[in-house]
Parts: structure tokens; C-alpha cells; sequence
């Protein structure tokens, strides 16, 4: 049952709210003939007339729980919701004690790396274990040809050394739900609405515009580029193949690259080059 109508953006929204309480009305998906889809959605005014209580204002989930209708459900921040909200609250926190949105990012971003130290230890010791075995990787792949019998002498030589070569990939897929929800959240917060951070950068929910000669500069996402370039450089990468190993590099240029086409919120670069 429908309790509301809302329209919305990316930070405000407009709701319709009937007078009587309870379920008040009822919503309608319809699948066109050209296979898209409709959803038509009604709710009750007062007996008698058609009037309506209207909400109109920012998506701000404090200011939301206030009006006592769950209108703070039309906050989305994705499937990971249940850790980006949490993320949020933190960042007001953070924001209350120190009064700037983009250390706020820095701090959020530094206790999070922090929460997750012990796996990330765990993976760097998965990959120097790794990088130990290279020599004899590569001897392997010399020596073998069939595709075959060089994963049973590679997973033979893995089991005999004790190395797990998945060791590394697993600590890193757990932190990226955190990743996900954090970049929902920064995303989609109204609170970075218009929020300065230092210098030229006046709005972390919009792009950065460094001007330099009459020309925008993104200094951020350079930085990010060079930053990420740099960390896959020295990331070891026993036995990967040349060309694959080319190709993880060329990923920061074509990631910066986009960024500058498609540009991304001031917000989201500072935690992503922080993290």
C-alpha cells in the first residue's frame, strides 16, 4: 500500500502526504508494449476533498525522521545502505568536532584504512610470500608448456611452500562493500552540498576548478592518476604475464582520463585519492 508520493533529485525531494493515516492509496507497474516500464502511484486526500499535506525540502535522513513519515526511506544509497548510512553518521560526527566536510573525508577515510590494517597485512604478506616464488614460477612456465600440468606443478609448488595465491585478493574484496557504501553515501550527501574544503575547492558535491591561465585544471584527479600509477608500479606481481602486467598500468591513465571527461563530485576524489 502507498503512503506517499515523492518526486526527487539528487538532494531534494517533493512529497505528497494524504491526510488520512494508514495505507492511503496503491501503486501500478505496467509493462509497456515496447517492453519498458511505467508506475503509476495514488494516494487519498481528505474525505471529501482533495487536499494534501506537501513536504518540500532537502534529503537530509535527520530532517526526514522528523516528519513521522518515513519519508527518510527515500534516501537510496544503494545495495549497501546498511554500512553507508553508519559511514554518514560518522561523517557528521567528524564534521561537529572539526567543521570542514573535506577533513571530515580525510578522517572518515584514515580511521576506515585503519579499522581495516590487520587484512590489509595480511594481504602485503600474501603478496611478498608470492613475490618470493617468482623465480620459480617463471622456471615453471619455461620449462612447461602444457596449460595443464603447469597449474598442478604451480598449485603443487604453492601447497609445498605453504602459500595461499588467493591470500591477497580475499582481504581486499571483504573492504569493498565499505568502498561501495562510502562512495553512495559521499555521493549522494546533501551535506557536501555547496561544503567548502580548502583553496579552490568551494563545493565537494561538484567537480574542482583550478584555474591556471583562463583554463579549469582537475589537480585532484591528476594527482589521483599519479598516485594510483604509482601504487600499481609497485604493487609485485610474481609471474603475471607482460602484457597483462602493461595493461594493469595503462588502467590509471584510462580511469584519469575519464574522470576529466566525465568529471566526479570534489568529495569523491579526496577520498579516493586519501584511501
Amino acid at each position: 500500500a502507498t503512503q506517499w508520493v515523492s518526486v526527487e533529485g539528487r538532494y531534494f525531494l517533493a512529497s505528497l502526504l494524504p491526510f488520512v493515516d494508514g495505507p492511503n492509496g496503491y501503486t501500478i507497474h505496467e509493462t509497456l508494449p515496447d517492453r519498458s516500464h511505467a508506475l503509476y502511484a495514488r494516494v487519498a486526500g481528505a474525505p471529501g476533498a482533495s487536499s494534501f499535506n506537501l513536504f518540500l525540502g532537502p534529503k537530509d535522513s535527520q530532517v526526514l525522521e522528523s516528519t513521522g513519515y518515513q519519508l527518510n526511506r527515500n534516501i537510496d544509497l544503494g545495495y549497501f545502505s546498511f554500512l553507508a548510512f553508519p559511514l554518514l553518521w560518522l561523517l557528521r560526527f567528524f564534521h561537529s568536532i572539526v567543521g570542514n566536510y573535506g577533513i571530515s573525508i580525510i578522517l572518515l577515510t584514515l580511521l576506515i584504512k585503519t579499522a581495516f590494517l590487520p587484512l590489509t597485512l595480511v594481504s602485503f604478506r600474501s603478496a611478498r610470500a608470492m613475490q618470493e616464488l617468482a623465480p620459480e614460477i617463471k622456471a615453471l612456465r619455461e620449462r612447461i608448456t602444457d596449460p595443464t600440468q603447469l597449474n598442478q606443478e604451480m598449485m603443487a609448488l604453492y601447497k609445498k611452500r605453504g602459500v595461499n595465491p588467493m591470500g591477497g585478493c580475499f582481504p581486499v574484496l571483504i573492504q569493498v562493500p565499505v568502498f561501495i557504501g562510502l562512495y553512495n553515501a559521499l555521493l549522494n550527501a546533501i551535506e557536501l552540498r555547496h561544503a567548502p574544503f580548502a583553496r579552490w575547492i568551494k563545493d565537494l558535491s561538484a567537480p574542482e576548478q583550478l584555474m591556471i591561465g583562463g583554463a579549469a585544471i582537475q589537480l585532484m584527479v591528476l594527482i589521483l592518476g599519479v598516485s594510483m600509477f604509482l601504487q600499481q608500479y609497485m604493487t609485485p606481481t610474481p609471474g603475471m604475464d607482460p602484457l597483462q602486467r602493461k595493461v594493469l598500468l595503462a588502467m590509471p591513465e584510462v580511469l584519469s582520463v575519464s574522470f576529466l571527461i566525465y568529471p566526479l563530485p570534489a568529495g569523491l576524489v579526496l577520498y579516493w585519492i586519501v584511501n
